[in-house]
């Protein structure tokens, strides 16, 4: 975790240097003294941010720029002249966003994905109103990168933008009463988790957007989580760190976790569509980049451990399957550190038989749909006396694919439907 600040004594602001503090898994502080950042009368950091601990992007007034550190230096870069107040590190990319003074604001990245010297930013999300703060974030497997953000105004709006057809485009807004000096979300099964912390650090709030990726915002009532205790203001808000940094020497090291999306998969042979399973990796004193993602197959037959291609380097990785014949096997899923610490999990892979058309593939989610009809504007529905219940699927255009497609995996198991439409649908399903 990491916060920011000026090492200023209690009484009148005076010209103070920049402190960037490093708190690791065992709560241990380590601190960058930056007597060139913000170090005026007026200089503050506005927002810090960090991808492991090992160098800080911050934003701040007194120049308003943007600059770069290594962690335990004495001095900083200035990477740009003007510091947008909300940083976002999506994928590995640096994207910078709001307007300090009101007004429209861009969304921003630079030529190089983490910049550590001067460079000239482009606009990523343009023309977005009063922008205060930004999530920016990639829900949807089968977008490359970031492809929803959610953005507070001064006003206390709350908007939404998604990328469409490879544009951004405004999709609505949501009064949430409340202008937010700094928000944090996330995809969840069922839409999107956002967390901000009112404008004036007297709250902590919780939003749900339940709606679809391109659709306006449906989200209830904002609840409160948080309330500041006299005397104290709730500033910053984030996740918790997925991984961390090496233990003190002399201390044990943790085991790591692993999480899958499921703990079974149904696909189909020798089809390239077929779904796919996340893994979510955790490692109290382990980068998540260090950590090994192993998978092996006791059935070769069926599905091969040459046909299993694990997707991603970092915390949440994405595990895609080519069966050759129909049939099942229990996979055998391993996490290991460099320490040596290691943890299984297991999860049930079943294939059906290959169709001759290859043409044709499965939606997958539920057991021997009885009906489906087209009902317009690309959904499908369907039905099942198995389980006495009615879906609803999106149907697109499948990407174009080489060797293993990729695709979200939360599909229903149909031939019929797909063969009877003129326009094939993809796996990913809305349910």
């Amino acid at each position: 975790m990491t916060l920011a600040g000026n090492s200023n004594p209690v009484g009148p602001k005076v010209a103070s240097p920049t402190v960037v503090a490093r708190i690791d898994g065992q709560a241990q502080v380590a601190n960058t003294v930056l007597p060139d950042a913000y170090a005026t009368v007026s200089g503050a950091p506005y927002e810090v941010i960090s991808t492991d601990g090992s160098a800080y992007w911050m934003s701040g007034a007194s120049g308003n720029s943007l600059r770069y550190a290594a962690h335990g230096a004495s001095a900083s870069t200035q990477v740009d002249s003007f510091g947008a107040p909300s940083l976002s590190i999506v994928d590995g990319v640096l994207y910078v966003g709001g307007n300090p003074f009101g007004g429209s604001a861009n969304i921003d990245r630079y030529p190089s994905a983490l910049p550590t010297a001067a460079e000239v930013r482009t606009s990523v999300v343009s023309n977005l109103p009063s922008v205060q703060e930004f999530a920016m974030l990639d829900a949807d497997d089968e977008v490359a990168g970031p492809d929803v953000v959610y953005f507070s105004t001064l006003q206390g709006v709350l908007g939404k933008y998604a990328l469409v057809d490879g544009a951004w485009k405004s999709v609505g807004t949501f009064a949430a009463g409340t202008a937010f000096a700094h928000l944090a979300a996330q995809p969840v099964l069922g839409g999107v988790e956002i967390y901000g912390t009112a404008s004036d650090g007297s709250r902590l709030v919780k939003l749900a957007d339940t709606a679809g990726r391109t659709e306006a915002p449906a989200i209830a009532a904002p609840v409160t989580m948080a309330t500041a205790t006299p005397g104290t203001v709730l500033r910053g808000v984030a996740f918790p760190p997925v991984g961390g940094w090496p233990a003190p020497s002399g201390q044990p090291t943790a085991r790591p976790s692993i999480l899958t999306t499921s703990n079974q998969v149904v696909g189909t042979a020798l089809n390239p569509r077929n779904p796919t399973l996340g893994v979510s990796l955790n490692d109290r004193d382990t980068p998540a980049a260090q950590l090994t993602l192993t998978v092996t197959s006791p059935n070769q037959t069926v599905l091969p451990d040459a046909g299993i291609t694990v997707d991603g380097t970092g915390a949440y990785r994405r595990l895609f399957f080519a069966p050759l014949a129909s049939g099942s096997a229990q996979l055998t899923i391993k996490v290991s550190d460099p320490q040596g610490n290691t943890t299984t999990t297991t999860a049930s892979y079943s294939a059906n038989p290959a169709f001759a058309d290859t043409s044709i593939f499965f939606y997958y989610g539920v057991d021997d749909i009885s009906s489906a009809v087209d009902v317009g504007d690309g959904y499908l529905l369907g039905v099942t006396d198995e389980e006495n219940s009615l879906r609803l699927w999106k149907r697109q255009k499948p990407a174009d694919v080489t060797g293993a497609a990729r695709s979200t995996g939360r599909s229903a198991s149909t031939a019929s439907a797909a063969a009877s439409t003129t326009t094939r649908a993809s796996p990913r399903s809305v349910t």
